[in-house]
């Protein structure tokens, strides 16, 4: 009988995988720990992203409270100059997938009373000067 085979039989020749399946196992686990900690890690920066693009809007809110209190046109005016660099922040975001479909909805709602205010303010602004 050849050497090999009769090894093979009495069980004395381990298999490619007998000899290296831990290792692979190890392999396995070990990149699943990555794998892991990867997604983990990119979980954090996306929702930080996500923060950092959704803190504008608390600058909208304060121009909310600033729209109804204008003194004059120029003031008004300047208000909304800021809030449209704001704006084409919020769509730059929103291009780069920072801001979901709710945060931009958030944002519309906002835009939209920050127009109703100035539209209000700005009758008001003109009846004081009529009178």
């Amino acid at each position: 009988m050849h050497s090999g085979a009769a090894a093979f039989i009495d069980g004395e020749q381990e298999t490619f995988f007998e000899r290296y399946g831990d290792w692979f196992y190890l392999g396995v686990m070990a990149l699943s720990l990555v794998g892991s900690g990867a997604a983990g890690l990119f979980g954090v920066e996306s929702a930080t992203r996500r923060k950092r693009a959704m803190a504008d809007l608390s600058r909208l809110v304060v121009l909310l409270g600033g729209m109804r209190t204008a003194a004059d046109e120029p003031e008004l005016a300047a208000m909304e100059r800021e809030a449209d660099a704001i704006l084409a922040g919020v769509l730059a975001n929103y291009a780069r997938g920072d801001i979901d479909s709710g945060g931009i909805g958030a944002y519309r709602f906002a835009m939209d009373q920050l127009g109703r205010a100035a539209t209000e303010r700005r009758i008001v602004l003109a009846e004081a000067e009529a009178e």
